[in-house]
């Protein structure tokens, strides 16, 4: 199957080595006034899956992408999400995506400190319904802090610098 992709990095030092993974979420900021169709986005959800291979934004040229690929196996999903609704509000809007909901194993993705290397993958082709009907997020460089990517986890033992026992990583991308 054919899809596109882009790639996040999440820098998990703060995550204890021995930690027991409780909750993953990973919180997207969508652009507002999507072009897509609800059926479109419920046949062909926004997955998040494990990368082969791992990246630096500082190192990256785009001859990485035969080398650093989304893992392709359908087991591999970590989790999917869709909107549930689509306005034309101009209002951007959260995707919310549990990664512990999906087939694939976060806890051997997400190693406490080390970068967790993942791939935003969908169907939804622009050559279907136009550049505008693909899903898009914004990336850590967004000039508001809030639409960056966020990973919230909650672990166990609850040893973390926030006082619930989660860390929230922001992301690093190409």
């Amino acid at each position: 199957d054919a899809y596109s992709y882009g790639y996040l990095r999440f820098d998990l030092k703060d995550l204890p080595k021995d930690s027991k993974i409780t909750k993953a979420d990973l919180l997207l900021t969508h652009t507002a006034d999507p072009a897509y169709t609800l059926s479109l986005v419920k046949d062909n959800p926004l997955e998040v899956r494990p990368l082969k291979g791992v990246f630096t934004e500082k190192d990256w040229e785009y001859d990485l992408v035969t080398k650093i690929s989304p893992d392709e196996e359908n087991g591999s999903v970590l989790g999917s999400a869709h909107p549930e609704t689509i306005n034309a509000d101009g209002k951007t809007f959260v995707l919310t995506i549990d990664l512990l909901k999906g087939p694939g194993a976060f806890a051997k993705a997400a190693v406490g400190g080390q970068a967790l290397h993942v791939a935003l993958t969908s169907k939804i082709s622009p050559e279907v319904g136009g550049q505008r009907a693909v899903y898009k997020v914004y990336s850590k460089d967004a000039e508001t802090e809030a639409n960056r990517p966020k990973l919230v986890l909650s672990y166990e033992p609850a040893e973390s610098l926030h006082a619930d026992g989660g860390v929230v990583a922001h992301a690093a991308a190409p």
